[in-house]
């Protein structure tokens, strides 16, 4: 969302979407998170300014599993909900993680190998399971 002319271009984008029948806008900074794609250099963000133009709901996504970030957003209206990725697929009980104060597994590209499917976690978990074993066997001979 780093376009030449910043929020001048995003706002004109924006408008343009205005035209169409839209119910909601899902905005993934897929690479670098939220702070870095979505925030333009005079303060404005992607996510609000579609909230603004727009008047419907926003999803933001980018680095959301960081907890403060996503409550910042809801808490300044910048964003109505939020997704999370890889974070999701690392904690299939993300939710229940958050709720209870529970370590948030970090992210593997691992967990995707050799094609990503439900079962690819479960093979991934294994396979830690398997390598610890390997590994605690090693350290004791």
């Amino acid at each position: 969302y780093r376009w030449e002319g910043g929020s001048k271009t995003a706002k004109a984008l924006l408008y343009e979407i205005q035209n169409s029948p839209v119910d909601y806008l899902h905005v993934a900074a897929e690479h670098f998170g939220w702070e870095v794609e979505c925030v333009y250099p005079d303060g404005s963000s992607l996510t609000r300014l579609a909230k603004d133009i727009l008047g419907i709901p926003v999803i933001a996504n980018g680095k959301m599993a960081n907890l403060a970030l996503s409550q910042k957003l809801l808490d300044t209206g910048q964003a109505d909900l939020f997704a999370i990725g890889k974070e999701a697929l690392s904690n299939p009980d993300f939710v229940y993680k958050v709720t209870n104060n529970a370590e948030i597994t970090p992210f593997d590209s691992r967990q995707l190998y050799p094609n990503p499917s439900l079962f690819s976690d479960q093979k991934y978990r294994e396979f830690l399971v398997a390598a610890a074993d390997i590994h605690h066997g090693c350290v004791q001979d």
